[in-house]
């Protein structure tokens, strides 16, 4: 849903035919769409780990923390009062982030089920 919304709202934002309720609108999809996966990648992509699995929690935000500020640094070089390049960065970067999901899928080769081997509390 979040590719198709970001790759909706970049024909859009080509076009020049968004006004600000329909920007409003299409943001707060992407937004909430990416609320939504955010967790569950994260989860995802820590379900591997059985032991050290906070220096992998780490590491995992460290990540994207880099990302995060190599690609705000990569928009703010461009001298642009529109939302162009902000909304081609949120569909690149979730192109990119199903091909992770897709490249994943397949290295990982087994299902994860949470087990209850270790009565200790569970974390939220």
């Amino acid at each position: 849903a979040q590719g198709i919304a970001s790759a909706i709202f970049l024909v859009a934002s080509a076009s020049g035919l968004p006004s600000l309720v329909t920007t409003c609108t299409l943001l707060f999809i992407c937004l909430a769409c990416l609320g939504l996966c955010n967790p569950n990648a994260n989860a995802l992509a820590l379900a591997p780990f059985s032991t050290n699995i906070g220096s992998a929690a780490s590491l995992l935000n460290f990540i994207q923390i880099g990302i995060a500020s190599l690609a705000s640094s990569g928009i703010g070089l461009y001298k642009s009062a529109g939302m162009p390049q902000i909304i081609a960065l949120l569909t690149i970067t979730c192109a990119v982030a199903l091909v992770i999901l897709a490249v994943g899928t397949r290295s990982i080769g087994k299902s994860v089920v949470a087990g209850n081997s270790d009565p200790g509390p569970m974390p939220h």
